[in-house]
């Protein structure tokens, strides 16, 4: 976590050094009516920090990431080192979760690149699962005899 700061800090402190060198196109123009100046500022300043805002969140991701991985695994150990007793279905999260920091990371990785796909896919099966959730059953001779 430290390090994914340290870095998000280093990509904003850089950010703000190639400020002075950005072109400004109201300044070649001359334009000086106050409120366009102040809303190029405001784009120019959401767009400079654009970068490290990605950074932030990618780093956020990944802290996420581990602590998913390793939420079940944490609580099994602590509960058999604290009651000497672990439960079957802790223990099969454990096992599960565990070797699952690679795909965790994997899908971190490319997230950024496909995140419009992914985006796309989650709302096609949410959309799936709630119409299925929502139609009434074929076989059911109940909902049948309500609908006729």
């Amino acid at each position: 976590m430290v390090m994914m700061v340290m870095i998000f800090l280093d990509i904003r402190a850089q950010e703000n050094k190639m400020k002075k060198y950005e072109f400004s196109i109201l300044a070649c123009h001359g334009e000086n009516r106050t409120s366009a100046i102040e809303r190029k500022k405001a784009e120019d300043e959401k767009r400079r920090h654009a970068q490290s805002r990605a950074v932030a969140y990618q780093a956020l991701r990944f802290v996420g990431a581990f602590y998913l991985t390793w939420l079940f695994p944490t609580v099994n150990r602590v509960l058999q080192a604290s009651i000497c007793h672990s439960y079957f279905w802790l223990m099969v999260m454990h096992t599960i979760c565990s070797p699952m920091q690679g795909f965790c990371n994997f899908l971190v990785y490319i997230y950024p690149r496909n995140r419009d796909r992914i985006i796309q896919i989650a709302t096609s099966f949410t959309n799936y699962f709630a119409w299925n959730s929502t139609k009434p059953d074929v076989d059911d001779p109940k909902t049948t005899a309500e609908n006729t």
